[in-house]
Parts: structure tokens; C-alpha cells; sequence
């Protein structure tokens, strides 16, 4: 809500509305038709810098929406490649028995078991090491996911893993590039608030100082 507690002119196409509070009269204004009016209004109270920052702000909100559509090309680029990617790994690997050589031991990664195992992978027979979720004993059977060499491999990831990393992709991308026109934003509306702020500075000290203030050049 935007207040005036003195008399001013109220244009309906700013959809003010007049509230009264004892003997101070409340013009409420939308924030952004106030923003509005300030870039297009011609009254001497706004300031260039008061249409400088509604101008980098309409700057980011459009940066903002045009990211939106290569934000969305991002994803489906993405899609794309994980498509192939998660298809092929279904492609090229496949479950095979591990017969575990020994009881597992304690993995120094955290609350799971070391098992060393021997498998088949066609006509080659391979060993070695790999964790497991509950302890294993020796001549236990545990399925495993190896590739087209036989070395063991993490299970493929299903497909629709490509769904979700594309719209990861795409959101990330869409924020990045808004987080940088918010962080412009901030930075243009603290360099303008300095320069107010010592402008204002500077009219008052003309004015306590009497050294050649606005006053001083109306007398």
C-alpha cells in the first residue's frame, strides 16, 4: 500500500481508492501501476532515478519470461541425450548370479557388506568385489548387473530418469538466469539508493551551511 497524507490528484487509471482515518486521507495504488506511473508519468516528483529502476526492473521480469522457452529447449535437449544414454545401458546390461568366495565383511562406506564373489559372463568367468545390502556367506548367490565385459555395474536407470533430468536441467536454468537479473536488479536499486542518498545529503547541507543552497538563489 502507497500513502499520501497530503492533498494530491488521484487518476483513476491507476485504480487509486480513497480510505479516511481520522483527519489523514489514504490513497491505496496498486504496486505495480504506481511502478507504472512513475516510468510514464511526467510529474516532477518522480525522479530520473525512480525511472531508471522501474526500467531495469520491467528489464528483468522480460529476461525473466523470454528464459522461459530456452530454459524449456535446454530440457528437451537433455531429454534427448539421457534418452539415449538409459536406453543403451538397458541394452547393454543384464543380470548375472555372483557366488559370493567368502562370508563379507563390514564396508569401511558405511552400514554394508563387502562381498567378494565370482560370476559368469558368457564363456568368461570373473571375480571380484563389490558392496551389498545385508551380510553375505561364503557360497551365497546374489544377482548382480554387469555390462557387455562382465565387470559389475550399477543397475541401468529406467527411462523415465530421462523425464526427470530434464526438467531439472530446465528449471536450473530458468532460475540461473533469473537469480542474475534479481542480483542486477538489487545491485542498480543500491547504487540508486546511495546516489538519493547523497543527493539529499548534499540539499541538506546547502541549505544548514547557507553556502550557495536553493534557498540562497531565490533571495
Amino acid at each position: 500500500m502507497i500513502g499520501f497524507d497530503f492533498p494530491c490528484v488521484v487518476y483513476p487509471h491507476l485504480g487509486a481508492r480513497l480510505i479516511e482515518e481520522g483527519h489523514m486521507q489514504w490513497f491505496t495504488v496498486p504496486w505495480w501501476r504506481w511502478r507504472l506511473a512513475q516510468a510514464r508519468g511526467r510529474s516532477p516528483l518522480v525522479r530520473t532515478s525512480d525511472r531508471i529502476e522501474v526500467a531495469v526492473m520491467s528489464l528483468a521480469v522480460a529476461v525473466s519470461l523470454a528464459a522461459m522457452p530456452i530454459a524449456g529447449a535446454i530440457g528437451t535437449a537433455v531429454h534427448d541425450d539421457q534418452s539415449r544414454v538409459y536406453a543403451a545401458e538397458q541394452q547393454s546390461r543384464h543380470r548375472v548370479a555372483a557366488t559370493a568366495t567368502k562370508d563379507s565383511a563390514n564396508s569401511p562406506k558405511g552400514p554394508v557388506a563387502l562381498v567378494q564373489a565370482r560370476w559368469q559372463a558368457g564363456d568368461v568367468e570373473n571375480a571380484g568385489a563389490f558392496t551389498w545390502n545385508s551380510p553375505v556367506k561364503s557360497g551365497d548367490s546374489v544377482d548382480i548387473w554387469v555390462d557387455q565385459g562382465g565387470r559389475q555395474v550399477a543397475a541401468p536407470a529406467p527411462s523415465w530418469q530421462a523425464g526427470v533430468d530434464a526438467v531439472g536441467a530446465a528449471v536450473a536454468a530458468w532460475l540461473a538466469a533469473t537469480a542474475a537479473t534479481a542480483l542486477l536488479v538489487a545491485l542498480v536499486r543500491q547504487g540508486l539508493k546511495r546516489a538519493r542518498y547523497a543527493g539529499w545529503n548534499r540539499d541538506i547541507a546547502s541549505l544548514v551551511h547557507d553556502d550557495g543552497g536553493r534557498t540562497n538563489r531565490h533571495r
